[in-house]
């Protein structure tokens, strides 16, 4: 099972092995991104790259989450 990692219940979930992975996707990153790129069309700059703000985590790694989310 892949879960929706922006939650701690998830996240511990991960490291309990009830979930195989889950998706993390950072808030703040995904509105900044957008906006800059919002601002480079407005002003010409033609945004011709794609960026990517979510990554799928792990056991190995869902504490990392688990403390983002919990602060």
């Amino acid at each position: 099972m892949v879960g929706w990692g922006n939650s701690p219940d998830t996240a511990q979930a991960v490291l309990d092995g009830y979930v195989n992975a889950a998706m993390w996707q950072d808030p703040q990153a995904t509105s900044y991104m957008g906006l800059s790129m919002a601002a480079m069309a407005a002003t010409g700059i033609p945004p011709g790259f794609d960026i990517i703000v979510g990554t799928l985590y792990e056991a190995d790694t869902a504490q990392v989450y688990l403390e983002i989310m919990s602060n």
